[in-house]
């Protein structure tokens, strides 16, 4: 385990905030502790949103926290609202709220997180999550937790990295979830462990304004012909898990690598499961400084996601931007490429553009492709690549978080705006 402290303070889900929300998030994190992610002089001197609102409201300055002690066992409570916008849904409203402690020395334990959130759109889209990472001291063990509620629309296209943007339809569904896994650290940070996954997509149906062309959507006709229900399928099995994280802060790394590789068993009739089927799924990140204060930074991030068995479901397989807070292959809408076998690359260029750390930027390049038996696609046959800029604004110099606003751009005109209060990788 490494010595330096880690952290990870990362609230998930809405997908955009407005800058309002952003100072709500620091005002209400103002009584937050914990050790600082680094004790240099340069860390010392780096300036937050709460710093900034400290000066405005003539404040002195927040004291720092000791590295020992028993200050890291109080709790942080940060809460915001969050405002979203998305063709499909509208505008959304919502509040998230994250809890963090540690159960251990700041310097050999991550901290524990629980993140939870509710939104509702002005076309009345809902949902409600909870992400649990419950550390252990010493990090010997490790509980995940992320059950979930949403009643959302998504768009379905063609299979393959080549499907033409005509042939989206919109479907409406309910998606309760819930994913469990438990790790023990069985090497220095090496951890094994198992998992529960348990989706259900229920009173599936045409978008308004789909209806005529719902027959014909690539969803309806990969059901059929695998025998699929049209209007619920569900997805239940178990996984096992080989996890490895040297990183020096999981939520804004300047150094060391991430590998995760997990085998997948969903199973028929288990917990209604609506068929049988495994997945492999291969994940690999490395971090590195170009300077002596990590001012400049490369990140680069590479995953895999196959169907090695069965057949999955149609929202089941493979897709882009369903892992890491929907933020994979930005350029492109959630959803717009899917198939059996996918992989992706990614290399991001991170960059402090202020001396106290305020504010910082990225450029981002990716590229995904996908194999589908059902377009005759192989993997490698052709690539969705995209690009873009971001900005990054400093919320909490100890975890050193951001929130991240980017815009991306793909083929075929394909554009978009992406924010969070995470980095993408």
């Amino acid at each position: 385990m490494n010595a330096t402290p880690r952290h990870a303070w990362a609230p998930r889900g809405a997908v955009a905030a407005l800058a309002a929300a952003l100072l709500l998030t620091a005002s209400a994190s103002g009584s937050g502790t914990g050790a600082a992610s680094d004790s240099s002089g340069e860390r010392a001197a780096q300036r937050d949103i709460r710093d900034v609102l400290r000066t405005l409201r003539h404040k002195e300055p927040a004291a720092p926290d000791s590295a020992g002690g028993e200050s890291h066992r109080r709790r942080t409570v940060i809460l915001t609202p969050v405002v979203n916008y998305d063709p499909v849904t509208s505008v959304i409203f919502g509040a998230a709220v994250l809890t963090s402690i540690y159960h251990g020395d700041p310097r050999s334990t991550f901290p524990s997180t629980v993140q939870a959130g509710a939104s509702v759109s002005l076309e009345e889209q809902i949902s409600a999550s909870a992400k649990l990472d419950v550390y252990s001291d010493r990090d010997r063990w490790l509980f995940q937790a992320n059950p979930a509620w949403a009643k959302y629309p998504q768009s379905t296209y063609d299979l393959g990295t080549d499907s033409p943007d005509s042939s989206r339809v919109g479907a409406n569904l309910y998606i309760p979830k819930f994913l469990f896994s438990i790790y023990r650290q069985v090497l220095p940070d090496l951890f094994t462990g198992i998992g529960l996954h348990y989706v259900v997509r229920t009173d599936i149906r045409a978008l308004e304004g789909f209806e005529a062309i719902w027959d014909r959507s690539e969803f309806v006709e990969y059901s059929r012909e695998n025998g699929f229900d049209l209007t619920k399928q569900t997805s239940a099995g178990v996984s096992g898990n080989l996890l490895y994280d040297s990183r020096d802060n999981p939520v804004n790394a300047s150094r060391g690598w991430f590998a995760n590789a997990s085998y997948r068993s969903f199973f028929k009739d288990f917990l209604g499961g609506t068929s049988s089927w495994r997945e492999l799924y291969l994940d690999l990140r490395a971090y590195r400084s170009l300077d002596r204060n990590a001012r400049q930074k490369l990140a680069l991030w590479l995953y895999s996601d196959f169907v090695i068995g069965g057949v999955a479901p149609y929202f089941d397989l493979p897709a882009t931007g369903a892992v890491l807070r929907g933020r994979a292959g930005r350029g492109y809408d959630g959803s717009r490429f899917r198939g059996e076998r996918m992989a992706y690359a990614e290399l991001e260029y991170r960059v402090t553009l202020t001396g106290d750390g305020l504010l910082g930027a990225v450029a981002f390049l990716n590229t995904e492709t996908f194999g589908a038996e059902r377009a005759g696609d192989d993997l490698f046959d052709s690539y969705a690549t995209g690009a873009g800029a971001g900005l990054r604004i400093l919320v909490d110099k100890r975890a050193r978080s951001n929130v991240c606003f980017d815009v991306g751009f793909g083929k075929n005109g394909s554009r978009g705006l992406w924010a969070g209060f995470q980095e993408a990788f």
